[in-house]
């Protein structure tokens, strides 16, 4: 999962930096853009602190610790899809299509949150709820890379 995360996140990168007039021209992408890696990060975190010898307790607070940084730019970028600035004047997305990606975005941070929890307290199935977040953000993050080297561009 630690290599799909991080060439998907250099993926993201290439195509910001293909579009970067149209990425900065909508507020809402360079935001989505920021909190997809925010997410792959994560999920490259989660990974690479899976394969640590260490006690469940302390990758519990290491995943929480990274899900913390996330949160902040996942919330931004769901009130930057919800809100359009004036650069989004002529997007003609729907209010539901709105919601639910903005929705897809905010479900790998609830993952990882959830996960890192039942780690810290003691559960083990904590890892299946931080596998889910890292699926998530992998396939949030397909669909992000697409809007940015395609769909930018109509």
């Amino acid at each position: 999962m630690a290599g799909a995360s991080a060439a998907l996140a250099g993926l993201i990168m290439i195509a910001i930096s293909v579009n970067i007039k149209e990425v900065l021209h909508f507020p809402s992408v360079s935001a989505r853009a920021a909190a997809a890696i925010a997410a792959l990060v994560v999920a490259v975190v989660a990974s690479c602190v899976a394969l640590m010898p260490q006690p469940v307790l302390a990758m519990g607070i290491e995943l929480l610790v990274a899900v913390a940084v996330l949160w902040p730019i996942q919330v931004h970028a769901f009130r930057a899809l919800m809100a359009p600035s004036p650069g989004d004047a002529g997007d003609r997305r729907s209010t539901p299509w709105r919601v639910s990606s903005g929705i897809l975005g905010l479900l790998p941070p609830f993952g990882f949150t959830i996960g890192g929890a039942l780690l810290v307290a003691g559960m083990d199935a904590g890892a299946f709820a931080i596998a889910f977040g890292s699926v998530i953000a992998v396939v949030s993050a397909v669909l992000f890379a697409w809007v940015a080297m395609v769909e930018i561009l109509r």
